[in-house]
């Protein structure tokens, strides 16, 4: 008994001191707690607190309908400038295209002065380098920096208004080439942290130094969307966000929205409490400067394809260039695009050889100059971002498709004034864009006869490696239309076409929801038709499957520069093998070429553009809920680096053209 007793003393002391020594470690855990968040508290009241801001303007928020004009600049930028206006201290960052301006300047005269006198002293950074919102990573160099030159000059030159450096883009694209309009006066970009960490990479340093093609000296922004500290301050934004979403609705829907006063007075209340805490306001390009001033940058060390805000929502570029889920069709658009882009060009040279020749006079030849510039600013329009992606309604596909008919129409002028002026222009001619010259002698001709055969798609395997693989899905196919065209997919193998009727896997539908629309354009199917599918989806997978791993492309703007990439240095550790997560390419010149083959998959885009699925064991050309005829054209080529490169060029972004004498 008493044995018992004693260590049942034992047993409590045990307890106590055990509880004691827990009561301890949790009192002294809760002081380092507490003094961590104290520590952390202190460090960031005491740090400099500095504001970067980025109001995204869109006057093509709901192109082609005229009262989503009125909303973006009465409903919204009006009540943002005014704010501003009255707080003149207020550093802040309006990003738009040259449009809105220029829209501003002609039907708003109020909101353009306030936004010229802002700028001019020094409160209003502009970020406008496009005159259109244009999806620049489906399209070339000239048509990116064509746009960005012409708005160059109407901003500065005609509205005494000064340029930001900084690029953002709409829809937060990320251009990797962007270094080549470095002459034009841009040297950094801007892109979300998270376009960066879904191709798992994670950027260090709130600054990164950044080259491409041999040209250095620029430099990328990741953007942070909620507050943090970096480079020695407590860095925040003011706005990170569409403007219209800032201050108005309340119930309305994203189709329109009304001026809200009480969000706009939460604003203009934070700002005020931001200034009295001793906020320091700067802009995009101020925060570059106090980055490199204060040495807090680092190399950017590992290059990422073309991509979009938001990519796991969105995946990316093939929202833009593959998904259907609207009433409009991607591949079409860009492809009309295309088909526009290269006709303006083939328009350009022919005026300029025609006038080096003197077969036309100085009066003719900057007419037509006129004309072209006509066509350009059409064209921009028609490629902006809203005519394709996150639900273009019909009125911004019809948007696209009249710009590019006007677009059309200049170009032609242009090539009929010309022809009608030239006595001697009685045979076909050719004009070759890569080489920018004309050939008018028949003999001289270039010839492209190819010779149609056939070939089973298992002879495919044998001669390049890879196999087809034709996938076509639906909830339920619409009754078949004898009224459209044959569907087929094309290849070209060593200079013969091949084709597959594809009709067997019902490629012909009718367009879901009755589309108006008639293209009699050769080099696009679409055809007109008034019945409705009843909302039913259509998907469609070409799929060349082979050892895809590493892949070589042209970056957007960079067609005339070729890429490696390696599919495994872009796979998020987190959602690797997640059906979902996709690296899609824009191939702005429809260029893909297989190292471990050597061959290469060029499509036609004047035929259809879209976006490529790449995964390490297949490429799929892909888009879904198809609205119109599909076709597809694939140009195989079994050859080196360079032999196909340049083929992918004279197919896509500089062709040649041939045009009869009337």
């Amino acid at each position: 008994m008493k044995f018992w007793f004693h260590n049942q003393k034992k047993s409590e002391e045990m307890r106590f001191l055990l509880a004691r020594n827990r009561y301890i470690a949790f009192g002294i855990t809760a002081i380092i707690v507490s003094a961590g968040f104290m520590g952390i508290l202190v460090y960031t009241f005491t740090t400099p607190m500095v504001s970067t801001s980025y109001y995204h303007a869109n006057v093509q928020f709901r192109a082609g309908t005229e009262e989503s004009y009125y909303a973006i600049y009465r409903q919204s930028l009006e009540h943002i400038l005014k704010m501003y206006d009255d707080h003149p201290n207020w550093i802040w960052t309006l990003e738009c295209q040259g449009l809105l301006i220029d829209m501003a300047y002609k039907d708003y005269p109020d909101i353009f002065e306030m936004i010229q006198q802002q700028n001019q002293r020094g409160q209003l950074e502009l970020i406008c380098p496009q005159y259109s919102h244009g999806l620049a990573v489906a399209y070339n160099y000239k048509d990116f920096a064509g746009s960005v030159e012409y708005n160059k000059y109407l901003m500065e030159d005609v509205y005494n208004l000064t340029i930001s450096n900084v690029i953002v883009l709409q829809e937060g694209q990320f251009l990797p080439a962007f270094p080549l309009v470095k002459h034009l006066g841009f040297d950094t970009i801007a892109v979300s942290r998270d376009q960066m960490s879904y191709y798992n990479y994670f950027a260090d340093s709130p600054l990164l130094s950044y080259g491409y093609g041999g040209i250095d000296g620029c430099y990328v922004i990741p953007l942070n969307w909620l507050p943090c500290i970096e480079a020695g301050v407590l860095h925040h934004q003011l706005a990170l966000s569409d403007s219209e979403r800032i201050n108005t609705g309340d119930i309305e829907g994203p189709y329109e929205f009304n001026f809200n006063p009480d969000k706009m007075h939460q604003i203009e209340l934070r700002h005020i409490e931001l200034e009295r805490r001793g906020n320091i306001w700067k802009n995009m390009s101020d925060w570059v400067d106090f980055c490199v001033e204060k040495g807090k940058i680092k190399p950017m060390n590992k290059f990422l394809p073309e991509n979009h805000w938001t990519p796991n929502r969105h995946q990316s570029t093939s929202r833009w260039m593959a998904w259907g889920n609207s009433e409009s069709d991607d591949g079409l658009v860009h492809a009309r695009n295309y088909y526009t882009r290269n006709l303006i060009q083939t328009a350009e040279i022919v005026n300029e050889n025609a006038y080096s020749l003197n077969l036309i006079d100085t009066p003719t030849y900057e007419n037509n100059k006129e004309r072209i510039l006509n066509a350009s600013i059409h064209l921009w329009k028609a490629q902006v971002t809203d005519t394709s992606g996150v639900n273009p309604n019909r009125n911004e596909f019809i948007y696209a498709i009249n710009n590019t008919r006007d677009a059309q129409d200049y170009a032609n002028l242009v090539i009929d004034d010309i022809r009608s002026k030239i006595a001697g222009w009685q045979m076909p001619i050719q004009v070759d864009c890569y080489d920018k010259i004309v050939i008018n002698q028949t003999v001289d001709l270039t010839n492209y006869t190819v010779i149609d055969s056939s070939l089973q798609v298992t002879d495919l395997k044998e001669k390049y490696g890879f196999d087809l693989n034709i996938d076509y899905s639906a909830e339920s196919l619409c009754p078949h239309n004898s009224s459209y065209t044959n569907v087929t997919l094309a290849t070209y193998i060593g200079g013969i076409k091949y084709e597959f009727d594809l009709e067997s896997i019902s490629l012909e539908f009718l367009s879901r929801r009755g589309k108006y629309i008639n293209n009699t354009q050769d080099s696009i199917g679409v055809v007109n038709n008034n019945a409705a599918c009843n909302g039913q989806t259509t998907e469609q997978h070409i799929i060349f499957m082979d050892n895809w791993e590493k892949v070589y492309y042209s970056p957007s703007l960079a067609e005339n520069t070729t890429q490696l990439l390696t599919r495994s240095d872009y796979t998020h550790p987190m959602v690797e093998g997640n059906e979902d997560y996709i690296v899609p390419l824009p191939i702005s010149n429809g260029f893909l070429y297989n190292e471990d083959n050597n061959y290469a998959i060029i499509t036609n885009n004047t035929m259809r553009h879209i976006s490529v699925k790449w995964e390490q064991n297949y490429v799929d050309f892909y888009e879904t809920e198809l609205e119109y005829n599909s076709r597809y054209e694939f140009i195989c080529f079994k050859g080196n680096l360079e032999e196909a490169h340049l083929l992918a060029n004279i197919i896509n972004p500089y062709p040649t053209w041939e045009m009869e004498a009337y």
